[in-house]
């Protein structure tokens, strides 16, 4: 099999013209520019990102909110759940955001991953990216890919310097940060949404009917 293996690729690496040695010359190019590149973040001011952001994922039927202090993303998320007349019960994720949250004593925080029957859950975003709109989350033992997907309301807490210009920025953040792959990275653009039925879009097929972002702005 391995014979065969090498073989398939010696083919192929001849019929492109790439020996062994040019193959190794091409991949110490392509790591020397990468190591070249260099994040966008600070290209443009933090209000252009944070603008456009919103305006790309508005764009995908997501909604926000922008807060500059930390004592407003509790009203911002009251805000919110009152706003669609959901119960203040939230699965809760951790975050350096998040983490300071002081809950009233009259909300449900549940401090553990989602599972099917949970309504609303509120996470931090990893990063998220400007020119699409997306949010960016890192799974890991404190952040799983479960929590994304099975609620009715995803909730999201984004860090404005976390705000990328682009995919590329992204995986050049990953790499400057993990020195081994994640176990994945999820992009979301929006709410959940399919047209596989009548060409009619349907929210909620796959994950959240709804993604609220809240952008924290806040002063370091």
């Amino acid at each position: 099999m391995n014979e065969s293996r090498t073989a398939i690729l010696s083919a192929v690496r001849r019929s492109l013209g790439r020996d062994k040695q040019k193959s190794s010359a091409s991949f110490a190019s392509l790591e020397n520019k990468n190591q070249k590149r260099h994040v966008s973040v600070g290209t443009k001011t933090n209000y252009d990102l944070i603008a456009n952001f919103c305006k790309k994922h508005e764009a995908v039927k997501g909604t926000y909110d922008v807060i500059s202090k930390s004592s407003e993303l509790l009203l911002a998320l009251e805000k919110y759940l009152g706003h669609h007349d959901l119960a203040f019960e939230l699965v809760c994720g951790k975050g350096s955001i998040i983490k300071n949250i002081e809950w009233p004593d009259d909300w449900n925080i549940h401090k553990r991953f989602a599972q099917k029957h949970d309504r609303t859950v509120i996470s931090e975003a990893f990063s998220a990216i400007e020119e699409t709109g997306s949010l960016v989350f890192v799974e890991s033992q404190e952040s799983v890919t479960s929590d994304l997907f099975l609620s009715d309301d995803h909730i999201v807490v984004l860090d404005s310097d976390n705000i990328l210009e682009s995919q590329e920025d992204l995986w050049e953040r990953l790499r400057r940060t993990y020195s081994q792959w994640p176990k994945s990275v999820n992009l979301i653009t929006g709410p959940s949404k399919t047209a596989d039925v009548e060409q009619t879009i349907e929210y909620g097929a796959h994950g959240p009917r709804r993604v609220h972002v809240i952008v924290c702005n806040l002063d370091k």
